[in-house]
């Protein structure tokens, strides 16, 4: 009867050590999927902020290059890099929807890019109404590089605040899944410790 209540105690006790950590390790898988959700989410978003950047970039350079040498596949490539602008600035808006600090920058940043493409497209009318010359001077008017400096540095903040967000969630992920580890070791253990016990207490049990 001895034997028979301390097996039982026992596998209790070890049963519910067991049962924790497994209810532990389900939490933690759970905080596990949304960190690495959240993970990915800044990734994409970091992703799209420097593609913005990227086609910004492009239009000016393509505007320039039409300009002083009127080839038209300069043309074609403002063209598609202006169309892709206002595109991607509506898909970072939606993507950073979830924090209110991203999204007053881009508030900050949308009449600046607005102003920028307005600025640009005023510059190719110029040149298509033959007035060449006045166009040309756009492509170092204080007016066009302000716009351009105030973007960089709006989209330069709004990276950099990402990029911060990224490395607080990768540390949170790679926590996460020290516990998760840790804790799927400590259930092992327990079931291993259990088994032997109850090994122990069988074999006294036979020898008695």
């Amino acid at each position: 009867r001895r034997l028979l209540r301390n097996s039982t105690s026992i596998i209790v006790v070890g049963l519910a050590l067991v049962a924790a950590s497994v209810v532990a390790v389900g939490l933690l898988v759970v905080r596990s999927s949304e960190a690495d959700f959240w993970l990915a989410h800044t990734v994409k978003v970091q992703q799209a902020g420097e593609a913005l950047l990227s086609e910004i970039q492009l239009a000016e350079g393509a505007k320039r290059g039409y300009l002083l040498t009127r080839d038209s596949d300069y043309l074609n490539e403002f063209n598609q890099s202006s169309g892709a602008i206002p595109r991607l600035l509506g898909e970072l808006s939606d993507l950073v929807a979830d924090n209110s600090d991203q999204g007053l920058r881009l508030e900050t940043l949308r009449p600046l890019v607005d102003a920028k493409l307005a600025e640009m497209d005023d510059t190719l009318e110029l040149d298509q109404r033959g007035e060449r010359t006045e166009a040309l001077k756009t492509i170092k008017s204080a007016r066009g590089e302000g716009l351009s400096k105030s973007i960089r540095e709006e989209l330069f903040e709004f990276l950099n605040a990402e990029r911060q967000l990224l490395n607080m969630r990768q540390e949170e992920a790679s926590a996460l899944r020290r516990w998760l580890a840790a804790l799927i070791g400590v259930a092992l253990l327990t079931a291993m410790v259990l088994t032997t016990l109850l090994a122990i207490a069988t074999r006294h049990a036979v020898s008695d």
